[in-house]
This record gives C-alpha cells, sequence and structure tokens, in this order.
C-alpha cells in the first residue's frame, strides 16, 4: 500500500475507536494534519499510520505495507460521511 492507494479511498467519519468492525477513522493529535497517529478502518482495509516510525503503514497484524507521510493521506478523509 502507498499513498495513492490510501487518496484513493472514500471520506469516512472521524471516530475515537475504529477497532473490530467499527468503520471510520482515528487521528491522535492536536493538529489534523500531522497527526501523531492515523487509523482507518475502511471498507476492506484496517491500517495505522505511526508519526514516530516514519509514516509507515502498518496493517492489524503489525506488518509494514509502505509509506505515506501527512497531509498526504489525509487529503482523501475528509470526515464528511456518516456511517
Amino acid at each position: 500500500m502507498q499513498c495513492p492507494e490510501v487518496e484513493a479511498a472514500p471520506t469516512w467519519m472521524q471516530r475515537d475507536d475504529v477497532s473490530g468492525n467499527k468503520k471510520g477513522i482515528r487521528i491522535v493529535g492536536s493538529d489534523i494534519l500531522s497527526p501523531q497517529i492515523f487509523e482507518a478502518n475502511v471498507q476492506h482495509v484496517h491500517f495505522t499510520i505511526y508519526e514516530d516510525r516514519d509514516y509507515q503503514i502498518f496493517d492489524t497484524d503489525g506488518n509494514e505495507h509502505g509509506f505515506c507521510q501527512p497531509p498526504t493521506a489525509l487529503r482523501s478523509f475528509v470526515v464528511t460521511r456518516t456511517i
């Protein structure tokens, strides 16, 4: 997974918890354009991007799947859609 795949995802609502079957995005940090953690559980994909891991993309098993630095990733995840 790389930035184009992250960017191609539809918009989703921000939530406090996107674990399990809860769909949406979770942003940790005071600056939405430079979050400490960006987690998305959307459609068939559940991944997390960590600032302190150089913006690597990780799946729920902790496997690395690429790189995407905000705000590139956030451009697609505007908080507009309810679930």
